[in-house]
This record gives C-alpha cells, structure tokens and sequence, in this order.
C-alpha cells in the first residue's frame, strides 16, 4: 500500500512541478514584466539613468506607433530579432513613464491602408520582392499638440547608439519649442556685400534645426533663453564678453567653440591685413576648462593629407598637403552620437587640443589625426604656402593628435576675482562732503555687492562642451558644392562636416540626462569560440578546395583544347586517340567535381554538427545539471528518510 502511494506520490508531485513552472512563467510574462535581470557583459538592456530622467519628467503624453512588416522578419531572422529589440526596449520605456507614453504596433501589408499611412508619415519602405513590395521599419511619434518625429528605418548599423536616438526622440516632443544657438562669429559667415559673397551654408543647415541669434563680438550677458553659444574664431574679445561666455558656462549652458591657428577664412574678410587676426585666441578660458591649445601649430598628417596642385621648380606637380586633412573612419570616434556615424570630415590647418594636468573636467576625443603627424608652426602657411616645402620638411612625432573633443565635469570660474567690470567701479570721491560724490560713490558699492553676489565662481552643473580646431571647416569650399539642376542651385555636401556640426548642436541643446547617454553595443554577440574554430575548420578544407578547383580549371582548359581541335562546324575528324582522351578528361572533371562537393560537404557537415552540440549544451545542459540536483537532493532525503524510519 505505501510503495502504491509513493508511486502515486512521485507522479503528482512531477506533475505539480511542471504545472507550477508553467505557472510561474505565465505569471512573470504578465505580472513581473518590470523585472529584468541583464546578464550582458556591457550591460546591454540596462537603460541608463539619463534615459529614466527624461522619461521620468514627460510632462504630455507622447504617442509612439511603430511600423514593422512581418514579411521582413520572413526574408531575414536578423530583422526579426532587431525589431523584438526595438519592441522591448520601447515596452519598457512606456512602463517607466508612468503612462505618459502610449506604444502601438501596425503591420503594413502591401498596397493597405496601414502601408499608405506608412508612406504618409515619411517611413522608407525596404525593396522585398520584384513585384515592388515594400517592408517598413520605423517609429512615428507625435505629442498632444501635433508635433511629430520619425525614425524612418531602423538601421542594425546604428544599433549602438538605438537608445540615444529613442530618448532624443522622445524628449524633443516633450520640449517641443526649437532650440536658441547663440552665434558669436568674426569671419563674416553673414555674406561681405562688398565682396559679393553670400551666407555660408552652414547657416541654412543649423537654421533647419535650431534659431540660430547673432550675439555680434562685444556683449556683456547672454540672453537667457540661449541654449547653446557657438564661437566660430573668437579673437580679441573683450574681458566683458569673455566673462559673459564664462558665466553662461558657469550657470550650465553649453558651448561649441571652433577654434585655429590659422583661419584661411580670414583671408576673405576685410580684416584679412591684420597681423595674427587668422588665430583664435579664447584664453583665460581653455584654461579653467582644463584645456590647452597652442594657436602657433597646427596638426600635420601626412597619412590623411589631401593631394592638391602646386608649383616646384618651375612645373607643375601634385603633392600631399600637410595642413589640409581628410578624417576618415579611423580618425573619428565611434562611440560618441556626434562622431560615431560620420564618413568623413575636410579640415584645414587646424590645431591641437590636450587636457591639462590636474583638470577637473574629462577630456574625450571625438576626431583625432593619424599616428604619423607632428606640430608644424602655423606661421609659414599664413602668408604664402609652399605644399612641397612643407612635405620635404616634415618629420613624424609618430603620435596622434586630437583636433576635436568633448569637455564634461565640473570646473571654476575664469575669474575668481568676479567681473572684469569691477576694476572701473573705484570710488573716485574727490570731496567726501559732497553730495554728487557720495551718492556716486554708494551707486558704484551697490553696483559692486550686486556684480559680486551675482558671480558664480564655480559651475553649478557639470559643464558641457565641444571644442573644434578649426574653422574653415565651416566654409563652403571644404563640405559643399553648388550645382545647377534645371536653374536651381542646390547644395550638394562633399564630405561630413555639416552632418558633424548639427549632430554636435542637437547633442548640446539636448538635457544633461541626455548628453550623458552612453553608447551601445550590438545586440548581435556572436560565439567567438565558435567563430574560431569555424575558422580553422575552413582553413583546412579551403587548402584542399583550392586544390581540387585548380586541379579541375586545368582539366577544363585541356579538355576545351582538344574539343577546340574539331573545329567550330564540326569539319574536322578527331582520331580515335584524340576522342578517348576527350573521354578521360570528362571522367576526370567529373570525378573532381564530386572530390570538391564530398570536400563542401564535409565543411558545412563539420560545422552544422558544431553548431548541434552548442545548442545542445545551451539549451539542454542547464535543464539536465537542474534535474541532476533535484535527482541528488531527493535521494539524499530518500535516505534520510529511511534511516530516520529504521531509528523510529
């Protein structure tokens, strides 16, 4: 009767265990969704805090509609996995926003209504058959007051940086009112009517995006709903503006400041005569800011250098020119949103930055030279430069330099002492007695106390920055062509330097929650063990592949030899030796043929059985070692048991 029981025991309490695992299961997918335990080596699915901020402070709701064509998932797994990605990502997303956020999903199917709102909306529909159906992948997003963004297509290639573009997205619906830049500028990027120049078109990029306000050279305050100053060649700024830039940094406004040794765009303005006007000059500023650049050099890279024409003894010749370089994929920072996903940027005689010792700020690159470049002295090219010149003399510090960086972390004052503008409130009382005289003098200490009390020595929020060094990069000549389509210029960009500039801007503009957003990485991790041993595997075959195909193109080339002796028409008679060779070289071309598809076969045969005891041990053993335990741990208590029966 026990044994009977026990057996009954056994199979109920299996079967409660499955059904309390199925349960548990059930009920974390629809209760414990907020749980999430990330095991990833780079904390892939952990939102940063900067991200939980901002959806933490939505104050309208924002509704998100994401577009994603099961068709796609079909023709590529890889697409199916991005978009559960995306989907789980914005799930969580709506769960910390506290029902702010509203999350739909569609499914547009060719030639529907959904494809046609799709379309509508500016989503990029994927070419997926010949017919000309199209697959979507993308978000639509709108506020209560109808402002809209839109990620056309969901890019794998931008997946590092897929939760900053999210959040981006959704904090400019929730601070929907477009962005103030602050330009301060000295080289005349309005137009010189005398010089029939017009605007950069610089201008007309950043105007997409931000109000751009010309601040002019000489101001005393910045106004304050500027959210980012932009300084294009700050040179001869008077202590008042100077303190001015250094008070809006202090109080948390973010700054982009261009800076360069030798600004060629000088060379077009009416000051162009001025010694040293083409070198920008922001100190004491750089200086609190944990930075130092040295307005005499510039970075000459002989590796990125662009080939230009010029003149050596009397011919014409082409050659690398030192000062003008074209960055590339290696000389950008690819896991910073400014850089990461730009092709190349054109710069020209630009300088060199370096964190100083002991800075309280960090200093990041963002572009950076080639390892073979030095620090050349910017006089010789300022007046008259000599390509070749400069190439024979050039000697490689082998280092890179960094020509573009971020700026972030706390730092002081560039003037301790307050405003420069105390130095003129010095009582100058010639008689005490007098009344115009002492009411002057308490007009200069009230002055005085209110300068001093409205100071701020040091920054109340970590300060954020992107310094450049160079400006010519804003010119039209280094990223942009005009060109004339049906007696309409259009602009037509050369390089990336617009894209950097802007990509720069929107960063700033953004909330600090947002500039501290990290990048990511793929999602995609593969088995680098197994990617090894794949590898090797193919080494081994591919030799005796290669080999084999050889082997079977000399045997084509013989047997196209011998037919080739019949004549194109069949005129002339093979001899019976000629057709048994013919015969030979067919049966070996054959043989070889199935040597090379048995070699084939055992490549894929290798590699699939690999890849079976992987998922096996993956799937299986975590099952297996669990049920081992349980087996062990009922076996010991078994006996316990038993042992506590035989003693009772």
């Amino acid at each position: 009767m026990w044994t009977m029981d026990k057996r009954k025991l056994t199979v109920g309490s299996i079967v409660l265990a499955v059904l309390l695992f199925v349960g548990v299961n059930i009920f974390a997918a629809t209760v414990v969704k907020s749980v999430r335990l990330d095991l990833t080596a780079d904390k892939l699915f952990t939102l940063s805090d900067g991200t939980r901020k901002v959806l933490q402070a939505i104050d309208e709701p924002v509704t998100l509609r994401l577009y994603f064509s099961r068709a796609l998932a079909d023709q590529s797994s890889a697409q199916g996995v991005y978009y559960q990605r995306v989907r789980d990502l914005l799930e969580h997303y709506v769960r910390i926003a506290d029902g702010k956020l509203k999350l739909e999903f569609f499914d547009p199917e060719p030639y529907s209504v959904l494809e046609d709102e799709a379309v509508k909306v500016g989503l990029y529909g994927v070419p997926m058959t010949a017919a000309g159906d199209r697959g979507y992948f993308g978000l639509a997003a709108s506020n209560s007051t109808d402002d809209r963004e839109i990620v056309s297509l969901f890019d794998r290639r931008r997946e590092e940086f897929l939760e900053y573009d999210l959040t981006r997205l959704i904090y400019k619906l929730a601070n929907p009112k477009k962005p103030v830049v602050g330009l301060v500028e000295s080289v005349m990027m309005y137009g010189d009517q005398m010089r029939r120049q017009g605007p950069w078109a610089i201008l007309d990029q950043i105007g997409q995006f931000f109000e751009v306000r010309s601040l002019g050279n000489d101001f005393a305050s910045v106004d304050a709903d500027v959210d980012v100053l932009m300084l294009v060649h700050p040179n001869a700024l008077s202590d008042d503006t100077l303190y001015a830039v250094d008070q809006f940094v202090m109080r948390g406004g973010r700054l982009m400041a261009f800076l360069d040794p030798h600004a060629e765009a000088m060379l077009f303005t009416q000051r162009a005569s001025i010694p040293g006007i083409s070198a920008s000059d922001l100190n004491p500023l750089l200086s609190a800011w944990g930075v130092s650049f040295d307005k005499e050099k510039f970075v000459g890279d002989a590796n990125t250098a662009v080939r230009v024409a010029a003149r050596s003894g009397g011919r014409d010749v082409t050659t690398r020119y030192l000062a003008w370089l074209a960055l590339g994929e290696g000389n950008l920072s690819k896991d910073d949103v400014v850089s990461g996903q730009l092709d190349h940027v054109i710069m020209a005689a630009t300088g060199a930055f370096f964190p100083m010792p002991g800075a309280t700020t960090t200093f990041t690159p963002l572009m950076t030279s080639s390892d073979n470049a030095a620090l050349m002295a910017a006089e010789p090219i300022r007046y008259g430069p000599d390509p070749v010149k400069l190439m024979e003399s050039f000697v490689s510090d082998k280092q890179r330099y960094v020509v573009a960086a971020r700026v972030h972390g706390p730092a002081a004052s560039a003037f301790p002492d307050g405003p420069p503008s105390l130095k003129n409130l010095a009582a100058t009382a010639a008689d005490p007695t007098s009344p115009e005289d002492a009411a002057r003098k308490a007009d200069e200490e009230k002055k005085r106390q209110a300068a001093k009390a409205a100071h701020i020595a040091q920054s109340k929020v970590p300060v954020n920055l992107v310094l450049v060094g160079d400006v010519d990069m804003l010119m039209d000549r280094f990223w942009v062509q005009q060109q004339d389509v049906r007696g309409q210029q259009i602009a037509v960009p050369t390089s990336s330097n617009a894209d950097f500039v802007v990509n720069a801007l929107d960063n700033l503009t953004g909330s600090s929650d947002l500039i501290s957003l990290r990048s990511r990485s793929q999602s995609s991790r593969p088995f680098e063990v197994l990617q090894e041993i794949q590898a090797n595997a193919e080494l081994r075959y591919r030799k005796q592949e290669q080999a084999l195909v050889e082997q079977l193109q000399e045997t084509e080339r013989k047997l196209v030899g011998l037919q080739a002796g019949s004549g194109s028409d069949g005129g002339q008679i093979l001899s019976d030796k000629q057709r048994q060779a013919i015969d030979e070289f067919r049966a070996q071309m054959l043989s070889i043929r199935q040597q090379l598809r048995d070699v084939q076969h055992d490549l894929r045969r290798e590699i699939e059985d690999l890849n079976t005891r992987l998922k096996i041990v993956n799937i299986w053993a975590m099952p297996v070692l669990v049920s081992i335990v349980a087996l062990v741990i009922a076996m010991v208590r078994r006996n316990r048991h038993r042992r506590h029966s035989a003693h009772g």
